[in-house]
């Protein structure tokens, strides 16, 4: 691991709890790919500057029904315009996020 994933893996153990609650028995995560794809999605969201905590689990969540962090591929080309608008706030940022994978019909669940 390098040491930026080293200081994010208490919290990505932390989101992939909160996560897994969230998604409930029924949809279990397997915790290798849950915290590969958490800890990118951590990396994406530390560069654009989402901090807040609530709106980062709603990100975490996102990244997880879609399967893929928004930081990379075809959907970096919508989600970069709103994760790098800086007169909106993290939770609006993940809202339109949420709305956008919706409206792409990305959202696995």
């Amino acid at each position: 691991l390098h040491a930026i994933e080293q200081r994010t893996q208490p919290q990505v153990d932390d989101l992939l709890d909160r996560v897994q609650d969230h998604l409930g028995a029924a949809r279990p995560i397997q915790p290798e790919h849950g915290r590969k794809v958490l800890t990118a999605a951590m990396m994406t969201a530390r560069r654009h500057g989402l901090s807040d905590p609530e709106a980062l689990e709603r990100y975490a969540l996102l990244v997880v029904r879609m399967g893929d962090d928004l930081g990379h591929g075809p959907a970096q080309d919508w989600s970069g315009p709103i994760l790098d608008d800086p007169w909106l706030s993290d939770a609006e940022k993940v809202s339109f996020l949420e709305q956008a994978a919706a409206e792409h019909g990305l959202l696995a669940f």
